[in-house]
């Protein structure tokens, strides 16, 4: 067995030590030297002719890969759209009047945008099939470009009611293109639920516009008979005025679409889902020309709500009992097999 070698010793590192005269020579030299460069870079840039915003636009607009470039909240352009539809004309001037007023104090008071940063695009078009509004495709564009950075407008279903433009805006939020979207009567959090929940709400405005195609004008107000508003209001639900049918009301249809499948498919307990409800924001109005009222849940009205065979389309009054499917497109909480 051949012989190991020794290993080598290693050499200590001798510290070396600076003296306070070495230390105050050094320096007094770079003092000279950062005076010199001073006066160097004094003749020659004479003024700043380019900002760390150039750069970045630089950077942004010469890439090879797409970057978009986040601004903080001082320096981003907003649009406020605005959208009315041509269902009921003298309906609609009226509240688009509502909107611009809204929106422009929550962007000013609430935000603190500054106004001249602000741009305000009205449309009167249906936002049921894609491709039907010039003004909503250039603000989209306008994203694209950096011409704008945040969006507001009064809910979401202002913004789409199709599938296709809903997908598209969605989109733009994932790429950071749209920096800021900001609604009313709806708070979105730019997460993944946010974005679930948000595309639940376009989906949910679509089947709405759906629905309201049908012709639902027949029998007296009130008449269980013919499925319609008989003085009892149903969470999650709001009296259409033109025909007293019920109609899903967007964000608490879906909050209580959230319960139910905490219910059935997380096995939460009432207590729990009526936290859930409470925390959210639970809310109820008659009709849609109503305010809404905070509602508070208990996990007693919980049970009572999942008890209620109106929510899978059963409408009971009495000793009558109707499917409401069958006399217009209701839109049930829960299927029969849950």
């Amino acid at each position: 067995m051949a012989d190991k070698k020794p290993k080598k010793q290693r050499q200590k590192r001798v510290k070396e030590f600076l003296t306070l005269e070495e230390v105050e020579k050094q320096e007094s030299k770079l003092a000279e030297l950062v005076q010199k460069s001073l006066a160097i870079r004094e003749t020659r840039l004479e003024e700043n002719e380019r900002s760390i915003d150039d750069l970045a636009e630089y950077f942004a607009n010469t890439s090879k890969e797409a970057k978009n470039r986040i601004l903080p909240l001082e320096k981003r352009r907003y649009v406020i759209y605005l959208r009315k539809s041509t269902d009921d004309e003298a309906k609609q001037v009226r509240s688009i009047d509502d909107q611009r007023d809204e929106c422009m104090a929550m962007a000013i008071d609430a935000l603190h945008i500054d106004p001249s940063k602000i741009v305000v695009l009205e449309e009167s078009a249906s936002a049921k099939i894609s491709g039907n509004r010039p003004i909503f495709d250039d603000m989209l564009q306008g994203f694209r470009t950096g011409k704008y950075h945040g969006l507001i407008s009064w809910s979401p279903d202002r913004i789409s009611r199709n599938m296709k433009e809903a997908g598209e805006v969605i989109e733009l939020i994932d790429h950071e293109i749209i920096q800021d979207l900001q609604f009313k009567t709806y708070q979105f959090e730019n997460t993944p639920n946010g974005k679930m929940m948000l595309g639940i709400l376009f989906a949910t405005s679509k089947q709405y516009s759906d629905k309201l195609a049908v012709d639902v004008k027949r029998g007296s107000d009130g008449n269980i008979k013919d499925g319609k508003y008989n003085g009892v209001i149903k969470k999650g639900y709001y009296v259409d005025v033109s025909n007293n049918y019920f109609v899903p009301d967007s964000y608490n249809w879906n909050l209580l679409r959230v319960a139910v499948d905490m219910r059935l498919y997380e096995n939460k307990s009432n207590v729990e889902i009526a936290q859930f409800l409470n925390d959210s924001g639970l809310s109820s109005r008659k009709d849609q020309d109503e305010d809404y009222v905070r509602v508070n849940i208990t996990k007693q009205m919980v049970g009572k709500l999942f008890e209620d065979s109106f929510y899978f389309g059963l409408y009971q009054y009495g000793n009558n009992i109707v499917n409401l499917m069958d006399i217009y497109n209701f839109v049930p909480l829960i299927t029969p097999d849950e």
